[in-house]
């Protein structure tokens, strides 16, 4: 999906931040749950705060919120709309820690179709998400130390609207005049 890239931080943390709710985000249909687990697992501290729609879960409960995200999804795309880093004015140029905010969309397209296209949901994010340097954390793929120490999400999920095919002009009139 498209985003403005003005209103995109592009330091270090944001992108890591970026890359990784990417990845979590549109893993549909999820990899192997071996790899997802490890790619969350990488992502999030192992006891990191997690407020959802402002309750406060654990690692295994948001992790199956992902779950139940993706059950009849065929594809997921996210459309990051703004991204901030929020660290920088306070901590200079260090980036081994700040604190990350900003507002995502996901589209996921179902299995099933309405009017001959895939039916569509769309989940609007805001979040702020605190990121620190864990030197004792098993490193992820890319090599990095880097966890979600802290994440405050609020998620809106909604069908995408249907756009269908106005009614010609000439069919309302004869309907009136009948």
């Amino acid at each position: 999906m498209s985003s403005d890239s003005d209103t995109l931080a592009t330091t270090r943390l944001a992108l890591w931040l970026q890359t990784r709710f990417s990845e979590l985000y549109e893993s549909v249909p999820p990899p192997e749950e071996a790899d997802f687990k490890a790619l969350f697992y990488t992502t999030f501290d192992d006891n990191a705060w997690i407020y959802f729609n402002h309750e406060k879960m654990n690692e295994d409960k948001y992790l199956d919120r992902f779950n139940n995200w993706n059950i009849a999804v065929t594809r997921a795309e996210m459309d990051w709309k703004e991204l901030i880093d929020a660290s920088t004015s306070d901590s200079g140029s260090n980036n081994e820690s700040g604190i990350i905010s900003g507002f995502f969309v996901v589209h996921r397209y179902m299995k099933f179709r309405i009017r001959a296209s895939a039916a569509e949901r769309l989940s609007c994010n805001t979040f702020s998400a605190k990121i620190e340097v864990k030197p004792n954390a098993s490193p992820a793929s890319d090599g990095s130390r880097l966890r979600i120490t802290e994440l405050v999400i609020t998620t809106v999920d909604r069908a995408a609207p249907i756009h269908f095919p106005g009614i010609p002009p000439h069919a309302t009139e004869l309907h009136r005049t009948s």
